[in-house]
């Protein structure tokens, strides 16, 4: 990553994307996120019920982001655990074409690099109202140093929407807004934390 022009390169972009990429049985990840990880974040944000979000406890127009999405876990997860209202839409973006079986808890999966300002003006363009909450479990710390110096992302955070990066190792600073959070699996060392007002 050339952190002086705030770009990663394809090859490099391809790099983390096939290190970081989600080799776990979708069923597995689900489970260990609903039991485990999931409970973790939320309960060191705030809480760990739909009362998360207060102002969307009725709206059927609940939009969710979830950056890095695999196989799609993250989302089964959500669900599972109903933190989001019942008919909350989950999107997805991640880097990598995986099969649409995987993919059953979203509305639709993006395919594209984070890291590129075309995936986001993408989705701005299809989801111009933003999402109620932006998620990623799992996705490269310098990807999401990226993200966090460049706030490619900012567009797509809503109105009262919330950011959460958890990582299993620290990314750098985030910018002054952000909350850092210790979590409690190696999965959710580094939790990152964001609500916009």
């Amino acid at each position: 990553m050339d952190l002086e022009s705030n770009s990663f390169s394809a090859t490099e972009s391809k790099r983390l994307a096939e290190i970081y990429a989600d080799r776990i049985n979708p069923s597995v990840r689900s489970e260990l996120l609903t039991k485990f990880i999931l409970p973790d974040i939320f309960g060191r944000i705030g809480r760990i019920d739909s009362s998360f979000f207060p102002d969307l406890k009725t709206s059927n127009d609940a939009l969710v982001l979830d950056i890095g999405c695999g196989k799609g876990a993250v989302g089964a997860a959500l669900r599972a655990l109903k933190i989001l209202p019942e008919r909350a839409q989950i999107y997805g973006l991640d880097f990598f074409p995986y099969p649409s079986p995987y993919k059953t808890n979203y509305q639709e999966v993006f395919q594209g690099d984070a890291t590129d300002p075309r995936c986001w003006e993408q989705i701005k363009n299809e989801l111009p109202g933003g999402f109620n909450l932006i998620i990623s479990v799992g996705m490269p710390p310098p990807t999401v140093a990226h993200l966090l110096k460049t706030k490619i992302f900012f567009p797509a955070i809503g109105k009262n929407g919330r950011v959460i990066f958890a990582l299993d190792s620290n990314p750098g600073k985030p910018p002054k807004d952000f909350e850092v959070i210790g979590g409690k699996y190696p999965t959710d060392q580094i939790i990152i934390y964001y609500r916009r007002n």
